[in-house]
């Protein structure tokens, strides 16, 4: 994946140069747009609705970004680029940077300054494709309000924006005021944290992040698939033959098939192996002539055939089912969203952890136990307050949180951690605090 990285001196640094790294480095769709004088924001190009990061040549920079006065820079936004404009302009976004302040998820993430408000800048993989009823794109951003005062417009595939350094027609010079690595979201997180709906009356397609295979069959993931005990169930022969490659001889289903195949198989027969290796695909090779272009699809295939439920081999279920555990045997936690309140999530989360007696309510707060230290000389074994910027890595210890995300047909769990305002949630919630342990106080014991 190219990474999108803002560097801190950006804002020193000319159009025709960070022109340069947007095109160049990014490889974002730049185009010119009209002069300040002109209003500052308006398309040159014809069709430019359609353009690609190939039509800014050498030749169009120079004439465009590299003259005096230069023109404003203008972005076509292609995924998985998404942009989130927050205004507030009858007070030149001061009303943003207040809303921006109490969302510390918000406030790190790469931004630039704009006359009224920001622009925040983010990658977004899963950002669904929007469709009219007629099928033609649906060209407009999605818009939502924060409050009174703050608008918040989600510009994705398509839109125009304007970029830094440019002017504005007011004067007000786009600058670049949070610098760094442009973070991947994805589509549930921008509707949690600003109210992004689907646009009314229009056909929304999920993004297909992985194309179609043959994997998308089973339901189990065939990463965590023991692919050992299918051939044993198969009656296959199966022996290990380097432990530092997770290699085995195996026995080919197609062996009949092979000029050899009357004679019995053994195991120095390495003819024909498969790989087992730690988080991939299980793997499959036979070397004769038969067998060329038969794989780990092949196998399986063969082993649906013969009544194996490849499923019950996987430990880990890719396909998301309620009371899944991740790969550690941890419980997996949907966290709050859309159709998730805060107290349906806080209430599962007491259900997992009372029991564990990790965490505790003492006088109506959540503690841990552990060695507070009292200076260099002096530590004792006591309560500490569990903080929202703690919450969610300690709560990783003993569950995995997630997301569920659309793949095609499917629905999978995509691991996210607790970010620190649901946190705050989390730890203030009766539905949790009312399940865990009550402690009044620690007694020393001889």
């Amino acid at each position: 994946m190219n990474r999108w990285t803002i560097p801190g001196n950006l804002s020193d640094q000319s159009i025709a140069e960070t022109v340069k790294l947007y095109h160049g480095r990014f490889g974002w769709v730049i185009h010119p747009v009209e002069r300040p004088v002109k209003g500052g924001k308006k398309p040159l190009t014809k069709g430019w609705k359609k353009l690609e990061p190939s039509f800014l040549t050498e030749e169009l920079a120079k004439k465009y970004f590299h003259c005096d006065p230069p023109y404003n820079t203008g972005c076509v936004i292609r995924p998985p680029h998404a942009v989130i404009d927050l205004d507030s302009k009858p007070d030149e976004g001061s009303s943003v940077l207040e809303w921006l302040n109490s969302r510390p998820e918000l406030v790190t993430i790469p931004r630039e300054r704009t006359g009224g408000g920001v622009h925040i800048h983010v990658r977004c993989d899963d950002l669904p494709v929007f469709k009219k009823a007629g099928g033609k794109p649906y060209e407009k951003a999605l818009v939502a309000p924060l409050n009174d005062q703050v608008t918040a417009e989600l510009y994705f595939d398509g839109l125009n924006l304007v970029l830094s350094p440019s002017t504005h027609k007011n004067g007000h010079i786009y600058r670049w005021e949070v610098f760094g690595d442009i973070p991947t979201v994805t589509w549930l997180e921008l509707q949690e944290w600003f109210g992004f709906e689907e646009p009314a009356g229009c056909k929304v397609k999920p993004v297909e992040t992985i194309g179609e295979d043959y994997w998308r069959r089973y339901q189990g993931d065939l990463r965590t698939l023991d692919i050992v005990a299918v051939f044993q169930k198969l009656g296959l022969g199966c022996e290990l033959v380097d432990a530092d490659e997770d290699k085995y001889a195996v026995e080919c289903p197609w062996r009949g098939e092979h000029g050899d195949g009357d004679r019995p198989w053994t195991a120095s027969d390495t003819s024909t192996v498969i790989w087992k290796p730690k988080d991939k695909f299980p793997s499959f090779n036979c070397m004769h002539a038969h067998c060329e272009g038969r794989r780990l699809q092949q196998v399986l295939e063969f082993a649906d055939s013969g009544g194996v439920n490849i499923d019950e081999y996987c430990t880990t279920m890719r396909v998301w089912e309620p009371g899944q555990c991740s790969k550690d045997d941890r419980p997996r936690v949907i966290l709050p969203g859309p159709g998730r309140p805060d107290s349906e999530f806080a209430a599962e989360i007491g259900v997992v952890m009372s029991p564990k007696h990790q965490w505790f309510n003492y006088g109506e707060q959540v503690v841990i136990l552990r060695v507070v230290s009292l200076g260099e000389d002096y530590e004792y074994f006591g309560f500490h307050p569990l903080q929202p910027v703690e919450a969610g890595t300690n709560l990783e210890q003993f569950v995995q949180t997630g997301r569920l995300k659309r793949d095609n047909d499917d629905v999978v769990f995509k691991a996210n951690s607790l970010r620190r305002e649901g946190a705050s949630y989390l730890l203030s919630a009766p539905q949790l605090i009312r399940q865990l342990p009550k402690v009044l106080r620690i007694l020393d014991t001889p």
